[in-house]
């Protein structure tokens, strides 16, 4: 996937595009005034309900950036 000169909307893109999941915290966008519509498409807006069902599912894999 990643690749020389690629930028980070490129490599977010290009790991969604393999199945990948860009949670963005919620909590974290709030306090920056970042909204929905300030993300690349394809972005999710994180929740407690989402987080909790993705981080603690035993055959997913989390990276934290």
């Amino acid at each position: 996937m990643a690749g020389k000169w690629k930028s980070v909307q490129v490599m977010l893109k290009d790991f969604m595009s393999d199945g990948g999941i860009v949670i963005a915290c919620g909590a974290c966008s709030k306090a920056a005034g970042l909204k929905k519509a300030d993300f690349i498409e394809g972005v999710q807006m994180g929740n407690p309900e989402l987080v909790h069902s993705i981080l603690f599912d035993p055959k997913v894999k989390t990276l934290a950036w």
